[in-house]
């Protein structure tokens, strides 16, 4: 699976689009949140993931709200594409 934070790939034509997706998790592990994105794209037929971001946030509300403590989430996201080598 390729996957750049550009949105295109060179040597790649992109051949279609299948949308933006994203994963959350609270976790601490990156690769976690990295690894089931990448998954949920190879089950969607995907051969690349371009634009892919990671973002944190420092807590959930809910957490905070019925746990009193502070979890973090970690967010992956990025469009889903086909590609052909060129």
């Amino acid at each position: 699976m390729i996957v750049t934070t550009t949105d295109t790939l060179e040597g790649y034509k992109i051949t279609g689009y299948l949308g933006v997706f994203f994963e959350s998790y609270h976790s601490e592990f990156p690769d976690i949140v990295y690894e089931s994105l990448i998954k949920k794209a190879e089950q969607c037929g995907a051969d690349a993931i371009i634009g892919f971001k990671l973002d944190n946030c420092p807590f959930s509300e809910v957490d905070l709200e019925f746990n009193n403590h502070i979890t973090p989430v970690l967010i992956a996201y990025g469009t889903f594409v086909t590609v052909e080598k060129v």
